[in-house]
């Protein structure tokens, strides 16, 4: 799923922390979600160097066991 979901640095970053992947994989849900676009045009948009979606707010929250991201 990293491989085919996040970019370079991303993978990088789940294999010396695999307890980034969810946060990681939230993130881009959260972000996708805003600008109402599916998660694999996202990754497109990432690895073609576009980072529009760099400047976006997110919000991280817990709930009990649960983290939150929100745009």
């Amino acid at each position: 799923m990293a491989k085919r979901f996040f970019t370079e640095s991303e993978q990088a970053e789940v294999l010396e922390d695999p307890n980034a992947f969810c946060e990681l994989w939230s993130k881009k849900e959260a972000i996708a979600k805003y600008f109402g676009i599916p998660l694999g045009d996202l990754v497109r948009l990432e690895r073609s160097g576009d980072s529009k979606h760099s400047d976006i707010c997110i919000e991280k929250h817990r709930i009990g066991e649960t983290t939150v991201m929100l745009c």
